[in-house]
């Protein structure tokens, strides 16, 4: 049994046990459920000149798809944080990011298992 902090890191491994991978990364053979999660893996193994890099118009910093850029832009220069924690005064700009914050800082003390 493979236990997990949070429920959070319990959430990301349940997916390893899904037999329906139907897409492969044609460079280490691994699964994704999501193609588009399979060609952005893909994109880790290029050299970093050959990806298809987005810039922030803002900083310097580079991304990988329109949406990280999209997200980064939001978060970091127009500091849209939309998703209030109920246990604290902090905002987040995603539900994922507020979701991981509570599991980390308001319940970290609740390990979570997987039975498989």
């Amino acid at each position: 049994m493979r236990k997990f902090k949070t429920r959070i890191e319990l959430e990301a491994h349940i997916p390893t046990h899904r037999t329906e991978q139907r897409y492969h990364c044609t460079t280490c053979l691994r699964g994704f459920a999501r193609k588009e999660h399979m060609k952005l893996h893909e994109a880790t193994h290029l050299e970093q000149s050959a990806r298809d890099v987005l810039q922030c118009d803002v900083c310097p910093r580079t991304f990988l798809s329109k949406l990280g850029r999209q997200l980064h832009i939001r978060a970091a220069h127009e500091n849209q944080r939309n998703y209030p924690c109920t246990f604290c005064d902090k905002r987040f700009s995603q539900t994922s990011n507020l979701k991981h914050h509570v599991e980390a800082k308001h319940f970290a003390n609740k390990e979570q298992s997987c039975e498989k």
